[in-house]
């Protein structure tokens, strides 16, 4: 589950050996549905280049009061097992 939550938190290009790795999801977003369907492709596709992870999918809801939730599901290659995370970023008023 850790490495599916570094991943949605890490800003692209803050690993400078890695620097295509990150989704960097951030509370300060204001988001649309219409950016729903870029964004879950672009996680499913970072997830995927993960060596860990077999297969993922991801799945996103944008709430009436900003909060997006994003919940993905992952096959891990080593042991075989399904994870799924749900992760719930809180949309910041200013």
């Amino acid at each position: 589950k850790k490495l599916i939550i570094r991943l949605l938190l890490t800003m692209p290009g803050e690993y400078y050996h890695l620097p295509g790795y990150g989704a960097g999801l951030s509370p300060k977003e204001v988001r649309t549905t219409a950016d729903l369907i870029v964004l879950r492709k672009f996680l499913e596709v970072q997830l995927g280049q993960q060596p860990e992870i077999e297969k993922a999918s991801v799945a996103l809801t944008l709430q009436n009061d900003g909060q997006l939730i994003v919940a993905t599901r992952a096959k891990l290659r080593k042991q075989d097992q399904q994870i799924s995370v749900s992760f719930p970023f809180q949309a910041v008023s200013s």
